[in-house]
């Protein structure tokens, strides 16, 4: 299955760092997922809402293990490659602001 994954702004200090978008073979979209920090590293939380007993209950979720793995794996890919263009931009130079001599 082909999964395209859209990360928004990621925020390093704060949970969720960032919300993502997947796309599921061009005919499916699942909005609201999160990149939580927890005390393994970082997780894909799939979007919930909070039931009538105060638990929170998935809106839409993997079905088999193997789907399971291999749609965090590409959320989580996608976050990691979004963090490293987000450093390559803040230590690329600014040469429009440098002055000359």
């Amino acid at each position: 299955m082909k999964i395209d994954v859209k990360i928004g702004d990621i925020r390093e200090n704060a949970n969720p760092k960032a919300y993502a978008t997947a796309v599921l073979d061009n005919c499916f979209v699942v909005s609201g997922i999160r990149i939580l920090n927890g005390k393994h590293g970082d997780f894909v939380a799939m979007p919930s809402y909070k039931n009538s007993k105060g638990e929170y209950t998935d809106y839409c979720h993997p079905i088999t293990k193997e789907f399971k793995k291999e749609f965090n794996s590409a959320i989580l890919e996608a976050f990691e490659q979004k963090q490293l263009q987000s450093l390559e931009h803040e230590e690329a130079p600014n040469w429009s602001q440098q002055q000359t001599m």
